[in-house]
């Protein structure tokens, strides 16, 4: 079974930067140049957490902790005042010339094992990325990413009639893909989402590293941590998109 939450977000306020700016693509896609050109465009872009480099050769893992001190500090992140579930909408490309809009809910999903009725992997993990990830977790003590999930079933159509109203945030990243969020703070909305997904299977499409990062994570802090700790954020979109 998917055991799908509400979380408390920490994002950006658009008051106080431009959400285009400090976008970003998958850290493992990003190159240094690429880097570079990402802070060129805001010193709070979220490369600059998800894949930090600390200045005089200082530990990386704990600048990024210190700048996400920081930027809160500063009001530059925020959090979410209640249990929220994200809409999400990608209007992308295709290779014909049309365009598709995939959809989708950033949510928090139960750490579990590999198994049937649970979440399946589809490839294979490599150390260095998962225990990269898992010192960056343990620094900082958020998912700054979320694992991309496929499930069963239709949980946009619990969402979606509360989606009123302009998106907390329209972006267009440098492929042309028009990304839209809309944050839903409705409890019934929330148990609506849970119980379409909760017979469902889940496979990870994308965030087998951060995913293993997560199990490790669970295991490491255990109970002392409180019920958080078993969960990770996620991506859930559904297989008929």
């Amino acid at each position: 079974m998917a055991d799908v939450r509400p979380l408390r977000a920490l994002h950006y306020d658009p008051a106080r930067v431009a959400i285009d700016a400090v976008t970003a693509p998958p850290y493992d896609v990003i190159d240094p140049e690429g880097r570079r050109r990402l802070l060129a465009r805001s010193p709070y872009n979220v490369v600059a957490l998800d894949l930090p480099e600390a200045p005089a050769g200082g530990d990386r893992y704990e600048h990024a902790a210190e700048l996400l001190r920081a930027w809160r500090d500063e009001g530059i992140l925020v959090a979410d005042a209640e249990p929220t579930i994200w809409a999400y909408e990608q209007d992308y490309g295709t290779p014909d010339g049309g365009r598709r809009t995939r959809r989708g809910l950033l949510a928090r999903i139960a750490v579990t094992g590999y198994g049937p009725g649970l979440i399946r992997p589809h490839e294979r993990t490599q150390p260095g990325p998962k225990e990269d990830r898992l010192r960056l977790t343990r620094a900082t003590g958020h998912n700054l990413s979320p694992i991309f999930v496929l499930h069963s079933g239709d949980a946009w159509s619990a969402i979606e009639p509360a989606l009123d109203g302009e998106p907390f945030c329209a972006v267009t990243d440098p492929d042309g893909t028009m990304h839209r969020a809309w944050p839903v703070a409705d409890r019934e909305v929330h148990d609506a989402v849970a119980a379409a997904v909760a017979d469902s299977e889940l496979l990870i499409a994308d965030g087998h590293h951060r995913y293993e990062t997560a199990r490790a994570y669970a295991d490491e802090v255990g109970a002392e941590a409180g019920d958080d700790a078993r969960y990770t954020l996620a991506c859930l979109v559904s297989l008929d998109d």
